[in-house]
Formats: C-alpha cells, sequence, structure tokens
C-alpha cells in the first residue's frame, strides 16, 4: 500500500487560482491565494472530485498501532487510522477507547485481508 501525500491548503488555493471557473458560490474569499485559514467545505468538495489522487482533508486524522507477530517469529507494529481500526474491529458508530478483544479482532481481520 503506497502512501498518499495530501495536498496542502496552498495545492487547493494554486488549484482554483488555475481554474477560476471551478470555484464554488460563497467560496470566492476562502480559495484565493493570498487567503490564510480554513477552506470553504463545498470547495474542498470540489478540488477532492477533480484530484482523487491527492486529496485534501483539515487536520490529520489519528492513528493506532496494531502489534502482531510476524511469521519470522518478530513483533512488527503497522499504524492504521483510528477510523479504519474501528471499521475492522466492527465499532464504527461507538465511542471511546477499544477493549483489548476489540483491537485483537481488528488485527486478525488487519492479517486476513493483507
Amino acid at each position: 500500500m503506497a502512501k498518499v501525500i495530501p495536498a496542502t491548503s496552498k495545492d487547493v488555493r494554486k488549484f482554483f487560482a488555475e481554474n477560476p471557473k471551478m470555484v464554488p458560490t460563497g467560496a470566492e474569499k476562502s480559495v484565493q491565494v493570498s487567503c490564510r485559514g480554513r477552506i470553504k467545505p463545498t470547495a474542498v468538495e470540489v478540488y477532492n472530485k477533480h484530484n482523487k489522487a491527492r486529496p485534501y482533508s483539515e487536520g490529520n486524522e489519528a492513528t493506532m498501532p496494531l502489534s502482531y507477530k510476524a511469521g519470522n517469529h518478530r513483533m512488527v507494529t503497522v499504524h492504521l487510522p483510528k477510523s479504519q481500526v474501528r471499521a475492522m474491529a466492527g465499532k464504527t458508530g461507538s465511542r471511546g477507547p477499544l477493549s483489548a478483544k476489540d483491537i485483537e479482532f481488528a488485527t486478525e481481520v488487519f492479517l486476513s485481508q493483507s
């Protein structure tokens, strides 16, 4: 799985500077090159629709370590987004920390997928 480097707000503003006809109504000010701060969600949607290889998202998603014993008897740790670990554990709607049993189940699902 290749690591995708997310786009920055500078990349989004540069995209809209090169494509001024794609700027959604109401987001004109937030996508100006000289502007700072948050970009309107409608503008983010338009940008992500046209740049699937390098999408933009605000902030970084927290990751969670999953450890397992590999075939050569070494402990391997992978860091996956928390939302992905929750989905593998079957706890997408819940909040709070995952139990050791849930983490173990998510690890088994991860190993079966790879």
